[in-house]
């Protein structure tokens, strides 16, 4: 990442967490660079300029601009290479402030009077500190290099890679092929890769759409490249291997039972009559009635298909730099097609919960044995992971 970037996302969340603060406020919290956004802004949509605020973003501009070149010193002075990249964040910062008040110069305020606000060329500074900065992370990338590839450590080549990609971000304007090499070399050097293979016992045999959809979400992980094609240039530190020693698929059934549904539904209202057989009268002399109650009921036909698949598929991890299978666990997967429909001939209201959902279900075409198949692979790809998430984390796999 950049090293301009934490800078700018800083500012934006001050900017949003200050948003109802006054420009003094932030002003006497030394936020020097949030009062000068707001003040910016707030004289760029408004010509009226009063004298205080002109005089607070002078103030605000001074002190910024004072702390920043004093760090800048200080840090100079340490003659330390790694400080370059804040040197060169911080002439990025004035270059910034500036751009945001340029456009208002000269800035007079409603007495006529103008600001004393003057900006500085940081260009050259800029420039200097980003070349510095490169030559720090290309030379520090290429010693921590030298030492991963003794080592073969590939935590040591990762650290190198973060000093090529900051030394390339640095020289954005044009490409280095001596770099490039070696932010490639640090990648490989870096990079743990695990083997997949699969293998099935006869007389089990499967298509290889089948395993590629059991390890589909095995590619998000930093550092860790998975691949299923055997590469004499890669040499895998873990091999996983998937085999599958049962596959059974169930002939398509089918069910038919019949049942009657019956409940008590509202059906209008009723008098209600009182002891002598009267219709009861409320107080308003009207007559009273309740919800007239009666049971309905209708005959159902429930028809049912259904078709299974179960199979095992052994998941075995292997640490090859070590050449010992550190894991082995059966990954056992039930899948089921299960369709229900129905039809009834009677009072539609009588129907339950359950049979009233059904409604709208029709008849299905059985999903053939490759199908049924590859639904177990989706559900296959999710024990993959969290055996290998599980697996990566006990033996400290990244």
């Amino acid at each position: 990442m950049s090293i301009y970037k934490p800078f700018l996302l800083i500012s934006i969340f001050f900017t949003y967490i200050t948003a109802c603060v006054s420009p003094h406020k932030l002003v006497e919290q030394q936020k020097f660079d949030v009062a000068i956004q707001k003040l910016t802004k707030k004289f760029r949509n408004n010509k009226n300029r009063p004298a205080d605020l002109v005089q607070l973003l002078e103030q605000a501009y001074f002190e910024a601009m004072g702390n920043d070149l004093t760090t800048i010193t200080d840090l100079k002075d340490e003659h330390n290479a790694e400080n370059w990249d804040k040197i060169a964040a911080i002439y990025n910062q004035i270059d910034q402030r500036q751009q945001l008040i340029q456009p208002l110069l000269p800035l007079v305020d409603e007495n006529k009077k103008e600001a004393h606000i003057a900006l500085i060329d940081v260009s050259a500074k800029k420039k200097e500190a980003k070349q510095e900065a490169t030559k720090f992370h290309y030379y520090k990338g290429i010693a921590l290099l030298d030492s991963a590839q003794s080592s073969n450590s590939r935590f040591i080549a990762r650290e190198a890679h973060e000093h090529f990609l900051q030394a390339r971000q640095y020289l954005s304007d044009y490409v280095n092929q001596d770099l490039e090499s070696y932010i490639k070399t640090s990648a490989d050097l870096g990079t743990t890769y695990v083997f997949i293979q699969w293998e099935d016992e006869w007389p089990v045999q499967l298509l290889d759409e089948f395993y590629l959809k059991a390890i589909s979400d095995l590619d998000d992980y930093d550092w860790i490249l998975f691949y299923t094609t055997a590469d004499e240039r890669l040499e895998p530190n873990y091999t996983i291997t998937l085999r599958t020693t049962s596959h059974e698929v169930s002939h398509e059934g089918f069910e038919e039972q019949s049942y009657t549904d019956s409940r008590d539904v509202e059906d209008g209202t009723e008098i209600v009559y009182d002891q002598n057989g009267k219709p009861l009268k409320d107080e308003n002399g009207k007559t009273v009635t309740r919800p007239k109650i009666i049971n309905v009921s209708c005959r159902v036909k429930e028809m049912r298909q259904y078709r299974s698949i179960r199979l095992i598929t052994e998941f075995e991890l292997e640490d090859n730099m070590q050449d010992l299978v550190i894991y082995e666990e059966d990954l056992r997967i039930f899948h089921e097609f299960d369709n229900r429909y129905i039809s009834y001939n009677g009072d539609r209201r009588a129907l339950s919960d359950a049979h009233e959902d059904m409604l709208g279900n029709n008849r299905e075409i059985y999903p053939d044995e490759d199908e049924m198949t590859i639904l177990a692979a989706e559900q296959l790809r999710y024990l993959v992971e969290d055996v290998w998430d599980d697996q990566a984390s006990a033996n400290d796999i990244e």
